[in-house]
Order: structure tokens, then C-alpha cells, then sequence
């Protein structure tokens, strides 16, 4: 249950963070000009970066940095949950952020 909620809540947190980065003049590309497909490219990036199973360490001492990578199993098994990710983020946009929106016009 734990980790549902924590997908939830990091769904919620981009969709918020997007919504945020669209209305600032810092991210142009965000903007309501740009087309859609862009805009869903950078949801996936979010969402890649919430799931990713990439990990890294470094050891000051040796000045080394040690990058462990999935196996194809946790990789298949990531692709999933980033699929879930993207899920839960395209269902927290169009249920808190574009229902507002539509209520607004």
C-alpha cells in the first residue's frame, strides 16, 4: 500500500511541478504554443526519473564513482513501473489540473 501511495503522491508532485514550469517564463518550451507531443516527452522524462533503477556511489578517498546498473529483469520490471508512473501522472493531471481549468472557462 505504501508504495501505491508513493506513486500517487509522485504523480501529484508532477503534474504540479509541470503545470508550475509551463507558467513560468524560465521554461518557454512548456508554454501553451508548443505542441502536446513535446509536452508528454517531458511528462515521460519525469516519470523515467521517478522510476529509473540506476545507482551510483563515491568514494571520496579513491576519487571514484561506481555506477550500477539494472539487469534485464529489474529493467523489464522498470519499464513497468514507469509505465504505472505515467499512469498515475496522466490521471493526476487530468483530475486535479485540467478539470480546474475546464471549470474556470
Amino acid at each position: 500500500m505504501e508504495l501505491f501511495a508513493d506513486q500517487i503522491t509522485f504523480g501529484l508532485i508532477v503534474a504540479f511541478v509541470l503545470e508550475s514550469l509551463k507558467k513560468s517564463k524560465f521554461f518557454p518550451l512548456l508554454s501553451p504554443e508548443h505542441t502536446v507531443t513535446y509536452k508528454r516527452f517531458v511528462a515521460f522524462v519525469a516519470a523515467l526519473i521517478t522510476t529509473v533503477g540506476v545507482h551510483y556511489t563515491f568514494d571520496p578517498e579513491a576519487r571514484t564513482i561506481t555506477i550500477a546498473l539494472p539487469t534485464i529483469g529489474q529493467t523489464f520490471h522498470g519499464l513497468y513501473e514507469l509505465t504505472k508512473q505515467l499512469v498515475f501522472q496522466q490521471a493526476a493531471y487530468q483530475g486535479l489540473i485540467e478539470s480546474k481549468k475546464d471549470s474556470k472557462s
